[in-house]
């Protein structure tokens, strides 16, 4: 299990501790001849003691402050999204993309736009890739990218909805093959525009928005400093928060 707290990820272990290596060769040992076979043959299986207890907690320094995460990727690695805070004020920082393997060696790849950019939603793709959000300026407008497991980024344009720039609050992988996310829109940096849902082809970045019935429910909880949540449902169908309604809405995946 892996947790984030400012510049740090930490890796705690649960469950039950397994034996030390000290207990399991004399196990093996007072099993008879058979026994001391067997123990050159744990490494070459891959059975090799875990000498940490359950319980214990590792932290590993990170460039910068986190953001959200972490997911794991297809690779087995686990991804994170950092960032920094902006020259002045009102003004975002410059994002990059995490990697921590399970050993907790870190990799950064930067956002291809650091001057005006904020990645703050992450997730694994239906295609096996690591998507992400990067939320940027009100002037600049937000974007969607997509990390391989090769570490290239490449960046989509979040369309306007209603003229107005679109703010994702939550992303995640639908049951159809697509990305989904919820939004809300900003006519200005105080005023809120309509809500949205969008959905994103992950083969070409193509997203289709769809408004949600109430206008103004601000999905993801805007004004709030919460994030909203998104999540499969048992029917297959994606469901979501609805901070300003109060509420909970589901939209129809196919």
């Amino acid at each position: 299990m892996y947790f984030r707290h400012g510049h740090t990820v930490g890796r705690w272990r649960t469950g039950q501790s397994r034996l030390s290596a000290h207990t399991v060769r004399r196990r093996i040992q007072n099993a008879g001849a058979g026994g001391i076979l067997v123990l050159i043959l744990l490494p070459l299986l891959g059975v090799v003691p875990a000498r940490a207890a359950a319980g214990e907690i590792s932290e590993f320094k990170t460039p910068q402050p986190v953001g959200t995460g972490p997911v794991v990727g297809s690779d087995g690695d686990l991804y994170f999204a950092t960032f920094t805070t902006g020259t002045t004020a009102g003004t975002a920082g410059s994002g990059a993309i995490g990697r921590i393997t399970p050993s907790g060696q870190i990799t950064q790849f930067a956002d291809p736009n650091p001057a005006e950019s904020n990645i703050y939603l992450i997730t694994l793709g239906p295609d096996h890739n690591i998507w992400f959000v990067d939320n940027g300026t009100p002037s600049q407008g937000g974007e969607l990218g997509r990390l391989t497991p090769a570490g290239q980024i490449t960046m989509f344009p979040i369309p306007r909805f209603g003229g107005n720039r679109v703010v994702p609050q939550a992303l995640t992988a639908g049951r159809d093959g697509n990305l989904w996310f919820t939004a809300f829109t900003a006519v200005t940096t105080r005023t809120l525009g309509p809500s949205l849902v969008g959905q994103v082809d992950p083969a070409t970045g193509a997203v289709t928005e769809f408004p949600t019935p109430t206008a103004s429910a601000e999905p993801g909880g805007a004004g709030t400093g919460l994030q909203g949540g998104l999540a499969a449902g048992s029917d297959g169908n994606l469901w979501f928060t609805e901070t300003n309604l109060p509420g909970i809405a589901r939209v129809t995946v196919r």
